[in-house]
């Protein structure tokens, strides 16, 4: 028996020939169509033994087309690779997967092109809800705006959206600042100096304030000269370049830091690697802890400490966002937009590069090879 029939695959005509009855009962068969019932049983049992002797398999574009609806949620990720990210699909796959609904997924790397290739190709498969990761607000923007045109509900994780009509999951950037500085403090670091991200949110010069506020509360001391400002948009080794720029100036300046607590990873690396260049030991001299609250991250150095939120469970929270979103869509009911902060995770941080203050003084020396000074 022809397994495909001259064809590129199995199709119901192939299945109706071959089991010797027409296309129309088949199709009835095939799909588990209400009318099926009145088939006999034989009937149908010989149709669907015809159909895996052949290896069909139903076209669910097809159904889609038919149906108006396919039981699908595209997730579109502008950076798949990050492991952040693939910790998000991996929650919403495990969530869909619970009821019924198949994730369509589409990497697009940023590119306005893919984008758009990877858009037509989720309305060829009629996708009900879209779930986009990014962290960047420009890209999110850029990207919501393409997908607005397929006018369905729309999750957007990274990146606050609420204002264009999109339910929301976000880093709490303030839990996490607030909780790294805890850490710290408990261990007895008293000067610690910052790397922070500037970003377009108005909202988040508020929201380092309070982290501040609450490290001084904690008996921390604030100094400006050790707070750094970049921008996560800039190329990685910039933000290398800039951590490792800022060791250089706060020990030219004989600045006293204990610790570093960085909002970005790369720049995170570079001071690491500027400390260890002047013979500086992490964390023995100078502890560094990461604060992950950008879903793109990826470190390129795993020995640094982070504190990261649930990444996994943000993803099952979108896909229950999508899919309630699909479901009152359906019944004509009104979308309910949200914002969700999430809370960084403290039993999974790492104490590799975070260790008590040791050499509290070593800076004010003007000494640049800790060797030099520790006797």
């Amino acid at each position: 028996m022809n397994r495909n029939s001259g064809h590129g695959h199995i199709r119901l005509v192939d299945v109706a020939k071959a089991s010797g009855y027409s296309v129309s009962t088949v199709s009835v068969v095939l799909n588990d169509a209400p009318l099926s019932r009145r088939i006999a049983r034989s009937t149908r049992e010989r149709v669907r033994a015809t159909a895996q002797q052949l290896g069909y398999h139903p076209d669910s574009r097809a159904r889609a087309l038919r149906c108006k609806r396919s039981d699908a949620v595209a997730v579109v990720a502008l950076d798949l690779l990050s492991p952040a990210c693939f910790s998000i699909v991996g929650g919403i796959m495990e969530q869909l997967q619970t009821v019924g609904y198949l994730p369509l997924i589409v990497n697009i790397e940023s590119q306005a092109e893919q984008l758009k290739r990877g858009l037509n190709l989720l309305l060829e498969w009629r996708a009900e809800a879209a779930i986009l990761l990014t962290d960047f607000s420009d890209r999110a923007q850029s990207a919501l705006a393409e997908i607005e045109n397929f006018q369905m509900p729309v999750v957007v994780v990274g990146s606050d959206l609420t204002s264009r009509n999109a339910s929301s999951i976000v880093v709490d950037k303030t839990s996490s600042g607030i909780a790294s500085t805890h850490h710290l403090c408990k261990l007895g670091h008293k000067d610690v100096a910052f790397i922070l991200s500037e970003e377009s949110e108005p909202e988040l010069e508020t929201e380092w304030q309070e982290i501040f506020r609450s490290a001084v509360a904690m008996g921390l001391r604030v100094d400006p000269d050790l707070i750094l400002r970049l921008s996560p948009s800039q190329m990685p080794e910039v933000r290398y370049g800039a951590g490792r720029k800022f060791v250089c100036e706060m020990l030219e300046k004989r600045k006293n830091f204990t610790a570093v607590v960085s909002f970005d990873d790369w720049a995170a690396a570079g001071v690491a690697s500027e400390l260890n260049s002047r013979t500086l030991r992490v964390p023995e001299d100078c502890s560094i802890l990461v604060v992950a609250h950008l879903i793109s991250s990826t470190s390129p150095r795993p020995d640094l400490s982070a504190i990261r939120p649930g990444f996994r469970e943000m993803g099952k929270q979108a896909a229950q966002l999508a899919v309630s979103a699909v479901r009152g869509h359906k019944q004509a009911q009104d979308l309910s937009i949200c914002l969700h902060r999430h809370a960084p995770d403290l039993s999974v941080l790492s104490a590799s590069s975070i260790a008590p203050p040791r050499f509290a003084e070593y800076c004010r020396s003007g000494q640049t090879d800790l060797n030099e000074n520790v006797n």
